[in-house]
């Protein structure tokens, strides 16, 4: 081995060179480079590929939504985090209109509002906790709590932006 500092001729397993004491720092092997070039890019390749099954949709495989927004959904289809926590943006990321009309219409719907709109209607009647009595949205709207109105208007923000 050669030392790159005096270039004279040191012995294979040198840490230093023994005539001017430079240090011998022995570059890595061009075929581990490689290797962990080649184990970086799997890597690479596998978070990516991580990511796209999280943000997929198992529900939609059909292009058929008909679940709703799933967070703390509860056996009843309602997710309680609706009425109990502020909602951002982040929260309403990669859903569907179909998702988030749910989600808006849910508070509603937990309030006793009757829909007129045959689909929601007919969406909350599955669950036993949706009781229809009062046909004014702004009666209902009132009734709410400042968290549940936060979202509302943060769902319906969102709902906007994707149009």
């Amino acid at each position: 081995m050669i030392c790159p500092g005096c270039g004279k001729e040191i012995a294979e397993n040198s840490k230093f060179c023994e005539y001017c004491g430079t240090p011998i720092v022995k570059k890595p092997k061009k075929s581990a480079i490689w290797k962990n070039l080649v184990l970086f890019l799997i890597g690479v390749v596998v978070a990516a590929f991580g990511i796209w099954v999280y943000e997929a949709d198992p529900f939609d495989m059909f292009g058929k939504h008909e679940l709703p927004y799933v967070n703390s959904v509860n056996n009843e289809g309602y997710d309680m985090t609706l009425s109990e926590r502020k909602l951002s943006e982040s929260d309403l990321y990669g859903k569907k209109a179909w998702d988030l009309s749910i989600m808006r219409n849910s508070i509603y719907a937990r309030h006793g509002y009757t829909f007129k709109n045959g689909k929601l209607h007919d969406y909350f009647s599955q669950y036993d906790w949706y009781h229809p009595s009062e046909d004014d949205a702004a009666t209902v709207y009132y009734q709410m709590s400042d968290v549940e109105r936060h979202n509302i208007g943060t769902i319906k923000k969102y709902e906007q932006s994707l149009k």
